[in-house]
């Protein structure tokens, strides 16, 4: 079994460093590493001959306008393993996490199962501030507006990965990795562009309607904090709500359910965020409340006027 591990990029040349480093210290390295920059700055240009000196393939390409999506379907078009990983370059692999990833495909004889998911694992102590955002954004329906059909729910996995794996309905798109089957037939959609919040959501829909995807708790992957190298706030908020509608327009059986419950989660999350400005002073969350607001407001126009003039 052969292991192609993905990195898109985007001016994070000290992130990507160190990503890279911890790739190449894997007690089961892999047999090529796919970086793909979308940025500005210039990688390490130690990182090949490092890669090439452990026995690993190291592919490089540079791509404009920047998107994440893009650079990530670039990859998977370069990608020859039997594995594609897909990793972010502000994360800490541990030493066995590829071990780990090839004994639980190996362990699936009867090909069963289509992609497997790590679990972020937030570098430090999470500040209760965040805690509580994060339990708030959990409660605002968060992508469970979208109707799903989930093959992993109804997969029989053989003894040696019962209790390892648990059916998901979402590979996170920096910790995810999927058979050569099914990254040769399924791409990211570019239609997000940029910073292409929710790309991994949009693809796992697709996929999980026919192959069984599953998270395995045991992959966990340390998140490294590190400078955004991203849109602002405001910038963010427009591309978060443009992205989550196009899902609802394109991705999924959508319903009269499905818009008042996206329209609840995005409200829900717009007043989250104004609120939070309010009680934390921090410009920002306005920022990205305004520019929420902003593009569901310009959606709303714009169905108006489809209805009004056809």
């Amino acid at each position: 079994m052969t292991i192609s591990v993905i990195l898109p990029t985007h001016d994070r040349p000290e992130g990507l460093a160190q990503t890279v480093e911890s790739i190449l210290r894997q007690t089961r390295l892999p047999d090529e590493l796919i970086v793909v920059n979308d940025g500005q700055a210039e990688i390490d240009q130690a990182l090949p001959a490092k890669a090439e000196a452990a026995g690993v393939r190291f592919i490089y390409r540079r791509r404009s306008p920047p998107s994440s999506a893009a650079s990530r379907n670039c990859a998977l078009e370069l990608a020859t393993g039997d594995i594609a990983m897909l990793l972010d370059d502000d994360i800490v692999a541990p030493g066995d996490l590829l071990a780990r990833l090839e004994a639980l495909y190996a362990a699936d004889t009867g090909g069963v199962v289509g992609g497997i998911c790590g679990r972020y694992v937030e570098q430090g102590p999470t500040p209760l501030p965040s805690r509580v955002w994060q339990a708030i954004a959990a409660g605002l329906a968060e992508n469970r507006w979208a109707p799903r059909v989930s093959a992993g729910r109804y997969a029989s996995l053989p003894p040696a990965l019962r209790g390892r794996l648990v059916p998901t309905w979402r590979l996170v798109g920096g910790a995810a990795s999927l058979r050569r089957r099914v990254y040769e037939q399924y791409r990211f959609t570019e239609a997000f562009g940029g910073y292409s919040l929710g790309e991994d959501t949009e693809m796992s829909f697709r996929i999980g309607a026919r192959e069984a995807l599953f998270a395995a708790p045991e992959l966990t992957i340390l998140h490294v904090k590190a400078p955004e190298g991203r849109p602002a706030n405001y910038q963010r908020g427009r591309c978060y709500v443009a992205n989550m509608l196009y899902i609802a327009r394109n991705s999924v059986q959508r319903g009269v359910g499905t818009w008042l419950l996206l329209g609840y989660h995005l409200a829900g999350m717009i007043a989250l965020a104004a609120v939070w400005s309010l009680l934390s002073l921090r410009r920002g969350n306005l920022r990205l409340a305004g520019g929420m607001a902003a593009e569901l407001l310009a959606a709303v126009r714009g169905w108006v006027g489809r209805q009004l003039c056809g």
